[in-house]
């Protein structure tokens, strides 16, 4: 366990209990990864028109890869016709 320590000991004044220390943690962490999110996404609201250029060339990349794979599942299943 804890090295016969009463976790009581362990959590920080201004929290009160483990479990609102943790929470926090949790929130702190969740508020950092937003904080990162958010500026991943700043360029593409600023332009949109690149946005749309990053999802299109998305989906025709998808379109292949699917394409390549039901073409991979018609020839196992023999049903490919050339």
């Amino acid at each position: 366990g804890g090295g016969g320590r009463d976790a009581v000991t362990c959590v920080p004044r201004d929290c009160g209990t483990m479990e609102a220390c943790q929470r926090g943690r949790g929130r702190d962490a969740l508020l950092e990864e937003q904080t990162v999110l958010r500026e991943r996404a700043a360029p593409f609201e600023k332009n949109p028109a690149r946005a749309r250029e990053v999802i299109e060339t998305g989906c025709a990349r998808a379109r292949e890869v699917a394409e390549e794979t039901l073409d991979e599942v018609r020839t196992a299943v023999g049903t490919l016709y050339t």
